[in-house]
């Protein structure tokens, strides 16, 4: 089903002249991503790119990112994943936070590997990145 969806992208951008990025969600080793970066090569899509929202993608993502052109951070599921606690659990609320210590480093290292994949975007339209931390989590990073 991906071929068919990133072909009918590709016969899309063929019809403008839109500069077309096509990004795969949940992608958690270089071999996954680079496997989306072939599969985008095939159907003609230049600049592929990863979802960043697991925490093995983050950790060896100057590995991961050698593989596309850019990533985006989903520091929704990051930090779901990071601190194994479910969105839907009210109790557990406080843990799904973006400014734990915790996924900070994790987005920390993106950033990192993505310079050391040679300077790939990196980027995150997370709202809760855009605001202050929690006084519980400033405290924590003290």
């Amino acid at each position: 089903m991906l071929d068919r969806q990133l072909s009918a992208i590709a016969q899309a951008a063929a019809d403008t002249e839109a500069d077309v990025w096509v990004m795969a969600p949940m992608i958690a080793t270089r071999p996954e991503a680079a496997h989306f970066a072939s599969l985008c090569a095939a159907a003609g899509l230049k600049t592929p790119g990863v979802m960043v929202e697991v925490p093995s993608a983050a950790l060896t993502a100057g590995s991961v990112l050698q593989e596309v052109e850019f990533a985006s951070l989903g520091t929704n599921d990051l930090t779901q994943y990071t601190m194994a606690a479910d969105r839907m659990l009210g109790p557990l609320a406080g843990l799904n936070d973006p400014w734990q210590p915790a996924v900070l480093r994790l987005v920390q290292l993106t950033v990192e590997g993505a310079k050391t994949a040679g300077d790939k975007a990196v980027a995150s339209a997370a709202s809760p990145l855009r605001t202050r931390p929690s006084p519980s989590s400033s405290q924590a990073l003290a």
